[in-house]
């Protein structure tokens, strides 16, 4: 139940829609992966408390952001999910700062 939980968060927060759909598979292989693997505590949460809390869908996000910036073409995924990648809003924002 938690791993269809982090899948369809993913989805209904557009995460999936700049894939190609025989693509959509793969990233959700390889976010599962990732959750079984280094973020396990996230599915734990979601399992013990069958719910997704805000703490549980903050790290969520960050670990499938984090996970997209990962792909082969992540400039493009961000572009086609109509967003700039974190880690670009972070150096823009950090560039208006102290320019």
């Amino acid at each position: 139940m938690e791993e269809q939980v982090c899948v369809i968060w993913a989805g209904t927060n557009g995460y999936l829609d700049p894939l190609p759909l025989n693509k959509v598979s793969a990233f959700e292989e390889g976010l599962l992966s990732l959750l079984r693997g280094k973020n396990v505590e996230i599915l734990n949460a979601i399992r013990d408390s069958r719910d997704l809390s805000d703490d549980s869908a903050a790290k969520l996000k960050s670990v499938v952001e984090g996970y997209a910036r990962r792909l082969p073409d992540p400039a493009s995924f961000w572009a086609r999910l109509g967003r700039q990648d974190a880690d670009a809003r972070h150096t823009a924002g950090h560039e208006e700062e102290t320019g």
